[in-house]
C-alpha cells in the first residue's frame, strides 16, 4: 500500500501519476480516488513527507469534476491532490481556476504545447498568467516538464496521429517567456519551478538561494 510505502521507502515521497479524464485511464472511481489519497496522506504525515497524489488530466469534459467531489466529501487537504498538464486545452485549464481558487494545487506541463500537431494545448507561460488572472494564488502554481515522458497526439477522431517526447528544456524555455513575453517578475517566474515545488514536495532543502 501507499502508506507502507512512504514510510519505509526513504526516496517515496507521493504517489503518481493515476491518470483521470482521459480515455487510456482505468477511470477509478470516488471511493478508489479517495483511499488512495488518504493512504498517501496519512503515509505522509507519518512518515513527514510531501505524501501527495499527482493526476493525470485528460481531454474528457468532467475535467476535475472526480477530484472536487472526493476533496469535498472527505476533507483531505487540497494540496495533497496535484492535478498536472492543465493545460492540456481550454476546458482543463478553466476548470483548473475554480480548484485552484480554492486552495487546489494547480501544475502546468511545460512540455504540453502547441505545435505543428497539436492545435488545442495552451502554451504553459500563457496558461500560468491565465491562471494568476482568474485568482489563483502564486503559491498554488507550478511547472513542471514531464521530461521524457510519451506525448501521444490525437486527432478529432480519437486516432493517434504522432507521438512525441517531452523534453526538460521546455522548462527552462517557458520560464524565460514567463519573463520576457509575459512580463512577469524573475522572483515570481520561477518560483513555479522552484520553491513553490519545493514547498508543496516538503523538500527542505531545496528550491530557494539564501543565506547558510
Amino acid at each position: 500500500m501507499p502508506r507502507s510505502d512512504l514510510v519505509l521507502i526513504e526516496k517515496v515521497i507521493g504517489v503518481g501519476e493515476i491518470a483521470i479524464a482521459d480515455s487510456r485511464s482505468s477511470h477509478p472511481d470516488e471511493n478508489e480516488i479517495a483511499e488512495l489519497v488518504s493512504e498517501a496522506y496519512v503515509g505522509g504525515l507519518l512518515a513527514g513527507k510531501a505524501g501527495v497524489v499527482h493526476f493525470h488530466m485528460g481531454d474528457e469534459d468532467d475535467h476535475l469534476d472526480l477530484l472536487m467531489r472526493v476533496a469535498k466529501r472527505t476533507g483531505l487537504p487540497r494540496s495533497t491532490f496535484v492535478p498536472t498538464h492543465l493545460n492540456r486545452n481550454p476546458g482543463v485549464l478553466e476548470a483548473s481556476i475554480k480548484w485552484g481558487k480554492r486552495y487546489g494545487m494547480c501544475d502546468v506541463t511545460s512540455g504540453i504545447r502547441p505545435d505543428a500537431h497539436d492545435h488545442v494545448s495552451v502554451k504553459p507561460s500563457k496558461a500560468i498568467v491565465k491562471l494568476l488572472d482568474g485568482g489563483v494564488e502564486p503559491h498554488f502554481v507550478t511547472m513542471s516538464s514531464d521530461s521524457n515522458g510519451s506525448s501521444p497526439i490525437f486527432d478529432e477522431r480519437g486516432k493517434l496521429v504522432a507521438v512525441g517526447i517531452g523534453s526538460i528544456a521546455t522548462l527552462w524555455e517557458e520560464t524565460v517567456d514567463l519573463i520576457r513575453e509575459e512580463h512577469l517578475p524573475v522572483s515570481l517566474a520561477i518560483s513555479f519551478v522552484t520553491s513553490n515545488v519545493a514547498r508543496l514536495l516538503k523538500l527542505r532543502h531545496k528550491g530557494r538561494l539564501k543565506a547558510g
